[in-house]
């Protein structure tokens, strides 16, 4: 008998009793403002709807990316705004997650997440006691304080300037406060200052690096004059231009001082061996009857140091400031039916007129108090450039006043210049009618439809330059003879056939 055996096939896997082992995860850690990284024992398949259940600053979060599936590591990326610094939170990591080498599927369970964020600082704030001209300067006897806040609460820091390790206050985010005195032993030049933190989880942040210029000689000023030639008085608007001359040229210096009550802007064209400021008499500068020098000038170099106040040694002014001053006191209506409008002002001192723009009269001279004024005959139109100026007997110039903008109307009346009798009543040559008129409008205008529809016998009311009821069916009436629609009101077909 012939026995032949086909073959055998062994199943080891199913008969073994070893079972697998499920992924655990090794840590879960916030790693930047937006995402969450997570270490498992060994690679694993996952996805977005694995993660469910979010608490602390994850909480009503959603993942909205998920990369290095099939590995040990994989980032979740969540929406909204970035994470606030935690210690605590988490989320739910359900059976869909499993292994890659034999798909044994994670035990379902609640992971913590910790922050792994290092803290930053999000304020620093680095000065001295003796001076304020900004961040990186320092000279000898200066005491430095820095001030910073910190991303989220952090251990105690450690803070090195100039080799020097330093006491600092304060906790949680800070403010935190660290001093120190520079002295002798400093060696002029950049000085750096170092500082070191870690958050209360343990994650170090790189250290904090930064440099101050150190530097102690004091500049000094050689001379202080002006363009001067002569004695007198500055009155408005005149200048006089100052000019300094430091001992060691330096085009950073900075020029503190005032003439007169006003600081001065001070410039340098050649590399700080001279430095030059202009001071103009100005409407409410101080006047002065004795002569003024300039005084009690210091500069600073770019370290804070600070020289001797110095004075100038030339030629002194008197200053005299006090201008007229001019105000409204009547404007002329935004519509005005007269060429020739009248403005008032007031004025605190007498002097002459200056005119502006479109308008001009023969009026040249104001007096203190009120002012009335009749311009020159103007266009028609508007007008919105007008303006004057008072000068009084010292040559001083007033503010100058903006006449507010008006408007020469189309239709204005003009006196009838061929008129001798001074007796009789001065009437009009031509009449333009511009505008639309309907009840409630007043003016010349409204006088003349009066007048229109008396002549054209529509119309018996009295002439009164208002448009009422009765003015309103003598419109209609007009309209009705010229082939017009009986609306009442003046529009532009009516105005056509009146001003024809």
């Amino acid at each position: 008998m012939r026995v032949v055996i086909v073959g055998v096939i062994i199943f080891f896997g199913a008969v073994s009793n070893v079972a697998a082992s499920a992924p655990i995860v090794v840590s879960a850690k916030i790693t930047s403002q937006s995402e969450v990284s997570i270490e498992f024992s060994e690679a694993v398949y996952t996805k977005i709807s694995d993660y469910t259940g979010f608490t602390g600053a994850l909480s009503g979060r959603s993942i909205t990316g998920l990369s290095g599936s099939g590995t040990r590591y994989i980032t979740l990326t969540f929406d909204g705004a970035g994470f606030s610094p935690i210690t605590a939170g988490g989320f739910t990591l359900g059976a869909g997650t499993v292994s890659e080498r034999d798909n044994t599927p994670f035990v379902g369970t609640y992971i913590n997440v910790i922050d792994g964020q290092a803290p930053t600082i999000t304020s620093l704030i680095f000065s001295t006691n003796s001076n304020s001209f900004g961040a990186g300067i320092a000279k000898k006897n200066d005491t430095l304080t820095l001030t910073f806040i910190t991303s989220e609460s952090i251990k105690t820091p450690t803070i090195v300037i100039s080799g020097h390790t330093v006491s600092v206050s304060g906790s949680g985010i800070g403010p935190y406060v660290a001093t120190y005195t520079y002295t002798d032993s400093d060696t002029a030049g950049l000085v750096p200052f170092i500082i070191n933190m870690e958050d209360i989880s343990g994650a170090r942040a790189s250290p904090v690096r930064a440099t101050l210029n150190f530097n102690s000689t004091v500049p000094e000023i050689f001379s202080l004059t002006s363009d001067a030639t002569s004695s007198g008085i500055l009155k408005m608007g005149e200048t006089i231009r100052f000019r300094l001359m430091p001992k060691t040229p330096d085009p950073n210096l900075r020029i503190f001082g005032s003439y007169n009550g006003v600081s001065l802007n001070w410039t340098t064209i050649d590399r700080g061996y001279n430095y030059t400021a202009i001071y103009t008499v100005a409407s409410g500068h101080i006047s002065r009857s004795a002569p003024l020098q300039i005084t009690d000038v210091v500069i600073a170099d770019a370290q804070g140091n600070i020289s001797p106040a110095f004075s100038g040694n030339d030629i002194q002014k008197i200053i005299f400031a006090l201008g007229p001053a001019i105000a409204q006191v009547t404007p002329i209506p935004y519509e005005v039916f007269s060429t020739s409008p009248v403005y008032e002002f007031s004025a605190t001192q007498a002097g002459s007129i200056k005119y502006f723009g479109d308008c001009a009269s023969p009026t040249m001279v104001a007096l203190v108090g009120k002012n009335s004024i009749q311009f020159n005959a103007l266009s028609r139109g508007l007008h919105n450039n007008c303006s004057i100026i008072v000068t009084d007997s010292n040559g001083v110039a007033s503010n100058r006043l903006d006449i507010p903008a008006f408007t020469i109307m189309v239709g204005s009346i003009e006196p009838d210049k061929d008129s001798t009798d001074p007796g009789v009543v001065l009437g009009v040559k031509t009449f333009v009618f511009s505008r639309f008129l309907n009840i409630g409008a007043t003016g010349d205008d409204v006088k003349e439809l009066q007048n229109r529809l008396t002549q054209e016998s529509v119309y018996s009311g009295p002439i009164t330059g208002k448009f009422g009821v009765l003015t309103f069916a003598g419109v209609k009436k007009f309209q009705k003879a010229h082939g017009i629609s009986q609306l009442g009101y003046v529009g532009p077909a009516t105005r056509a056939a009146l001003n024809k």
